[in-house]
């Protein structure tokens, strides 16, 4: 089949629904299929290193449920996007965040093949499917299958708008994480905690250091290694600091060829 990923992201910042997009098309491409992801894209150079990618739209962060969102907010993509859509001669597009704009919610008004969507996010409340029920509503009508990464997401999502949604979780491609050589300086006979994610506050690491201040006095062999970069950076590091705490490991960023060494390299992985 011939499948469009349609994304609302910046493909070329770390992320969970980029990461999610981009091994979805390389497990569909090794089953045969001709996959074409479509994305606002902050590296110009990355369609031209990669012909199965089309940068639709330059991103620009915009604040959202307590995190940031680096979308696509122009106004001026829509010939372009139909041109994609309509003269790709897709057999499915498949949108990943379908209501969020511009990029997904415009395709797929202007689609006219078979549309399925993912929801990849959770939040207590949302304030723009609140107010634009009315209008997404259509939109949410376009879709031939609506797919939910998690429970909490199914929930939150049918929450405004009900009907049937099938749970498929995000994906792990297990062989990048077998047979990986620990960090050496990492294995010395500690007791490795590793936390990966965007240090903002909707990641929950506030809650892992706090714990980790009350059990490192039990257990002196304990380090933590934070993995991840982002905007409480500077004021978990003051934490840190005002707490005396020793044997902790801030790597920051890590590209994403290095990431399964530090999961080698632990004994405890911690999601908050």
């Amino acid at each position: 089949m011939k499948v469009g990923l349609v994304s609302a992201y910046d493909y070329a910042h770390p992320g969970g629904v980029t990461e999610h997009v981009r091994h979805l098309a390389a497990g569909l491409r090794r089953r045969g299929h001709d996959v074409t992801v479509f994305a606002p894209c902050s590296d110009k150079e990355l369609a031209e290193r990669d012909s199965d990618f089309v940068r639709v739209g330059r991103p620009f962060p915009i604040p959202m449920h307590g995190s940031v969102a680096r979308i696509t907010v122009s106004l001026h993509l829509t010939n372009r996007i139909k041109h994609y859509v309509r003269d790709g001669d897709f057999d499915v597009l498949h949108y990943h965040e379908p209501l969020m704009p511009v990029l997904p919610v415009t395709a797929l008004r202007l689609s006219r093949t078979c549309n399925v969507g993912t929801f990849h996010a959770f939040a207590r409340s949302n304030v723009g499917y609140y107010y634009g029920k009315p209008l997404l509503k259509r939109y949410v009508r376009r879709l031939h299958a609506r797919i939910a990464v998690s429970n909490p997401a199914r929930e939150f999502v049918r929450h405004y708008f009900p009907g049937d949604y099938r749970v498929i979780p995000n994906g792990i491609d297990v062989k990048r994480f077998q047979n990986q050589v620990p960090y050496p300086d990492l294995r010395d006979g500690m007791c490795n905690l590793l936390f990966v994610g965007r240090l903002e506050y909707r990641k929950g690491l506030g809650y892992l250091l706090r714990a980790f201040a009350q059990l490192k006095p039990q257990y002196p062999n304990l380090r933590l290694i934070i993995v991840g970069d982002g905007p409480l950076r500077r004021w978990y590091g003051n934490f840190l600091a005002r707490k005396q705490l020793d044997d902790v490991v801030m790597a920051g960023y890590v590209p994403a060829s290095e990431l399964p060494r530090y999961y080698a390299s632990c004994d405890i992985f911690c999601s908050p």
